[in-house]
């Protein structure tokens, strides 16, 4: 942090302050800063946003019953298949590390995701939901949790594929997810 980025504010002011107070100083300063993110990476994450987050969900359309083309977007952009298969491709997109963990903004410069290369790979850092249980509890990514994450981004894509979306296409995520 160079003095020009220091806050305009006291420092004693701040730690004797009530913490709505110190909120309010911090949102104000990070607020007023510039953002340093060059143009170039800016249009990347946009076009990611538009071929591959947009792009994606478009082409999963196409599995769906009655699907009448990609050149008539109003026909099967706003049907409940299509808002349903949004939230599973947000899920799968997510999942997969190439969505809001992804690239230079997000502090990464190579590799720029982490997401699929970090979930398969056994002996990786993990937050266990339940700590000390068989299983589940150890701080450590095993060949279980990996296969469970597999299975689960398979789930997802299973359907995704599907012509329409039932509860019994979701249960195995619904279970798998908070493991």
């Amino acid at each position: 942090m160079s003095s020009t980025d220091l806050p305009p504010y006291d420092p004693a002011r701040i730690l004797s302050a009530p913490f709505p107070e110190k909120i309010r100083l911090v949102c104000t300063q990070w607020a007023s800063q510039v953002n340093p993110t060059p143009m170039a990476v800016m249009a990347l994450y946009w076009a990611k946003y538009l071929f591959v987050y947009i792009g994606g969900w478009a082409i999963f359309q196409m599995f769906n019953a009655g699907y009448p083309g990609l050149g008539s977007p109003l026909d099967w952009a706003f049907s409940g298949t299509a808002f349903q298969k949004a939230v599973i491709w947000s899920i799968f997109y997510e999942l997969t590390g190439i969505g809001c963990g992804w690239g230079p903004m997000n502090g990464r410069f190579d590799p720029w995701f982490g997401g699929c290369r970090h979930f398969l790979r056994p002996g990786t850092t993990k937050l266990s939901p339940f700590p000390g249980l068989p299983l589940f509890g150890g701080i450590q990514r095993t060949w279980f949790d990996v296969a469970l994450y597999a299975a689960n981004q398979l789930f997802l894509l299973r359907a995704l594929l599907a012509p329409e979306i039932t509860p019994a296409l979701l249960l195995p995520s619904v279970v798998l997810i908070p493991l």
